[in-house]
């Protein structure tokens, strides 16, 4: 991208400062492209710090593995996440708001809301 980390630093600002917030994809099935040399919650944790963005989609997933939302808190980043398809899989965070529907599942110690 134009202006490389600190170009997108600063597209993440200008959507803040019009209420709008930002998430990028995390494309998990992508395993040969780049190394980033730690794991990929983690680099997906700092990255998003790094640049200010306020979550991630998780692309062709049908949920976002618990070690992102861990990863996000060990650097004090707290971050939304949103899995692309369906249905719920045990071992990940949360069952959000996925592209084909505007359903909120949340899932906290084996109870679920329901927010439509």
């Amino acid at each position: 991208m134009p202006g490389g980390v600190e170009g997108v630093r600063q597209m993440v600002a200008d959507f803040h400062r019009r209420g709008v917030r930002v998430l990028f994809p995390i494309m998990m099935w992508d395993e040969g492209t780049h190394d980033p040399g730690i794991s990929w919650p983690q680099a997906t944790a700092e990255f998003m710090k790094e640049i200010g963005a306020d979550g991630v989609n998780g692309d062709t997933q049908d949920g976002v593995p618990m070690a992102f939302s861990l990863a996000a808190d060990k650097v004090d980043h707290p971050l939304a996440f949103q899995p692309e398809k369906r249905p719920f899989r045990r071992g990940t965070l949360l069952e959000c708001s996925d592209m084909g529907t505007i359903q909120v599942s949340i899932y906290a110690d084996r109870r679920s809301i329901s927010l439509a």
